[in-house]
């Protein structure tokens, strides 16, 4: 089964039953299948072919939804784009080389002159009467889906053809390209469903924004596999994120530990109804065991935890709710630290230097490596870099981590240096690079230091040139003018050197350890 099947089946099996559900706008599967359909037709009638890319630039709403849809059925490549970069773009865009764009009209600014291979943007939520830049050709989005039939397209889809194209920082600052195929986001879906105990009643609430593959391939597609409903909001709220939950009845919901920080500390949510929740599943990092105590007490025994990459489509393992209700067992509490076993249909191993898999005894430490049908297909036009990261159908995640004896696992440290702050993953060379362009700065290292409400910090340590002069203000505006506004340093700190090793690399576990306190 191909991803545009999902939503042709649910047309059919549930025409009346609300899909999609965002502030007043509310798509039954039937109205969604349509406008999915003419959206398809007009994409293709745009002169784009099968497997073409589309980049898609735009803030949280229902049509979001209907472009996943759209670009699915008619066989393109769609590559969300997070709308909160700015230098990233020009990497991105120039490795997927998509034809058309569809972006918020706020957005399309972005879209620079020199992307010559974009032929067209789609503007969807047009404001201004007007709007062109250059020779490019701007369509309006209502008025483009309006000219094309509702017709299921006629275009033969095969499961092992790329739907989604994710891009996830790299070690080398370059943003890498994470091929999903029909079958991975099916098979995907499939394993959230089992694990999950997902229903066609159930009701899910999206708070991340859509460009995370989370919300749209962990939350939405399984919705509409089993005919389920989706709530989507702008962004996460605490005050909302209730409301929402008591108004629409809300059953799922996929957070991050931050989220769940910022609810325990809301004054009145015991005034709010959230007994329509039966399962809260988290990600990212593991939740502190204070937290999660508090959690349940609030919310019951209804938490998940999954771990997984972009690359692995979402989760690859995962801590069921019965695992989430041993806090009072001493014996046990370790477990919650853990991120669990390997979910249905995904193979998840921890091996040593040479191969081998390593003891089952929580001391003997490896790299986690994941096998199913739900890992990517490969880097986008980077061959190298898939051969070194998939081999034999193995992905080589980079990050280390230890087993139990029943096949627990738990995330020691992370090989490439990611620093993840709020669920969202920064890669400290990323910032680096940035940092050394800086004319005033000769060495700088970025680090992460542990944050009670983030998870983790982005700390930068400076070493300034001889005579030069910078405040700790004006390198964090520096950084925010070239980057996304979260992936800037929250403090900075001036020293005279950094710790080097023979090599020359700076030792960056030794400035932890220095700056941890």
């Amino acid at each position: 089964m191909v991803v545009g099947e999902l939503f042709e089946r649910a047309a059919k099996r549930y025409p009346r039953k609300e899909a999609i559900i965002y502030k007043d706008t509310r798509l039954t599967y039937e109205l969604l299948n349509e406008r999915i359909n003419r959206l398809a037709n007009a994409l293709m009638g745009l002169g784009l072919k099968k497997q073409d890319r589309v980049a898609l630039v735009l803030d949280n709403c229902y049509k979001y939804v209907e472009i996943v849809g759209a670009c699915a059925k008619a066989g393109l490549i769609l590559a969300p784009v997070s709308t909160k970069l700015k230098d990233e773009l020009d990497h991105i865009l120039g490795n997927a080389q998509p034809r058309v764009v569809i972006a918020g009209e706020k957005h399309a600014a972005k879209i620079k002159d020199e992307y010559g291979y974009v032929e067209k943007v789609v503007l969807v939520d047009r404001e201004s009467q007007e709007y062109s830049k250059g020779s490019r050709e701007y369509l309006d989005y209502e008025k483009l889906i309006d000219q094309y039939p509702a017709d299921e397209p006629a275009v033969a889809v095969d499961e092992s053809d790329i739907i989604l194209l994710y891009y996830t920082s790299g070690t080398t600052s370059l943003p890498k390209g994470a091929a999903l195929s029909h079958r991975a986001i099916v098979s995907n879906a499939v394993n959230g469903i089992i694990e999950n105990q997902l229903r066609h009643e159930d009701v899910n609430l999206s708070v991340h924004p859509l460009f995370f593959t989370a919300p749209v391939n962990c939350s939405i597609i399984p919705m509409v596999y089993l005919g389920g409903s989706s709530v989507i909001l702008d962004a996460f709220e605490p005050e909302l994120f209730l409301r929402t939950v008591q108004e629409e009845k809300i059953s799922i919901v996929v957070v991050v530990p931050t989220m769940i920080i910022r609810l325990l500390q809301m004054p009145n949510i015991d005034d709010r109804d959230v007994s329509s929740l039966r399962a809260i599943m988290y990600g990212s990092s593991a939740m502190p065991e204070s937290v999660i105590n508090q959690a349940i007490a609030k919310f019951g025994s209804i938490f998940r935890q999954g771990y997984g990459l972009t690359e692995t489509t979402c989760f690859a393992t995962m801590l069921s709710a019965e695992q989430h209700m041993v806090q009072d067992d001493t014996r046990k509490m370790p477990r919650l630290r853990s991120c669990g076993r390997e979910v249905v249909n995904t193979r998840v191993r921890i091996i040593r230097k040479d191969g081998t898999d390593i003891e089952r005894d929580m001391e003997d430490v490896g790299e986690i490596i994941i096998k199913g049908d739900n890992v990517m297909d490969r880097y986008w036009n980077m061959p190298e870099l898939t051969a070194e990261t998939i081999k034999d159908g193995w992905f080589y995640t980079g990050d280390l981590g230890c087993m139990d004896e029943e096949g627990y696992v738990y995330i020691v440290d992370r090989e490439k240096d990611m620093i993840v702050s709020g669920a969202i993953n920064i890669y400290p060379r990323e910032v680096e690079e940035v940092l050394f362009k800086h004319p005033a700065i000769v060495e700088a290292s970025v680090i992460g230091l542990a944050d009670p409400d983030w998870g983790e910090k982005v700390v930068a340590l400076v070493v300034l040139k001889p005579g030069a002069e910078a405040s700790e203000k004006e390198l964090i505006a520096y950084t925010k003018e070239h980057l996304a506004t979260y992936k800037a340093p929250k403090s900075v700190v001036f020293v005279d050197d950094l710790p080097k090793g023979p090599t020359g690399k700076v030792l960056k576990r030794v400035l932890k350890d220095q700056y941890a306190e």
